[in-house]
C-alpha cells in the first residue's frame, strides 16, 4: 500500500478529533472513530505510529465505557505490537495505562507490577 502524503495529516486530524471527543466525556464517539481509522488506516506501514497512538485511545475510551478487558487488550496491543518501531511515549503510555483495566479486573498483583517498572 502506498501512503499518500495527505493521508498522514488525515489520519493526524482524526486522532486529534478522538483525542477532543475524549477529553469532552465522549467515549462512545472516540471508540467509534478509534475503529474507523483503523479499518480505514490500520493496514497501511508508514502509519504505524499514527495506529499504534489510535489503539491506545481506543483502550482509554474502552476504559472510559467501562470496559476494562477490551481496554487492556487494546494497551497490551500496543506494547505488544509497536514497542519496538514506533514512539516510545506511546508504548509508555499503553504500559502505565494497563494498570487500571487490571485492577479492576481483580489482577490487582499484575496492576501494582505494571506500576513498579
Amino acid at each position: 500500500m502506498t501512503t499518500d502524503p495527505g493521508e498522514g495529516a488525515t489520519v493526524a486530524a482524526a486522532i486529534d478529533k478522538v483525542d477532543s471527543l475524549i477529553q469532552v466525556g465522549r467515549p462512545a464517539e472516540a471508540l467509534s472513530a478509534c475503529n474507523q481509522i483503523i479499518s480505514d488506516y490500520g493496514a497501511d506501514p508508514a502509519l504505524r505510529g499514527q495506529i499504534a497512538h489510535t489503539i491506545y485511545d481506543k483502550g482509554f475510551a474502552l476504559a472510559k465505557l467501562g470496559r476494562p478487558a477490551e481496554a487492556l487488550a487494546a494497551f497490551e496491543q500496543v506494547i505488544g505490537d509497536y514497542s519496538t518501531d514506533v514512539d516510545r511515549y506511546v508504548c509508555a503510555e499503553a504500559w502505565f495505562s494497563r494498570g487500571l483495566p487490571l485492577w479492576e479486573l481483580g489482577r490487582h498483583n499484575d496492576a501494582l507490577d505494571t506500576y513498579r517498572r
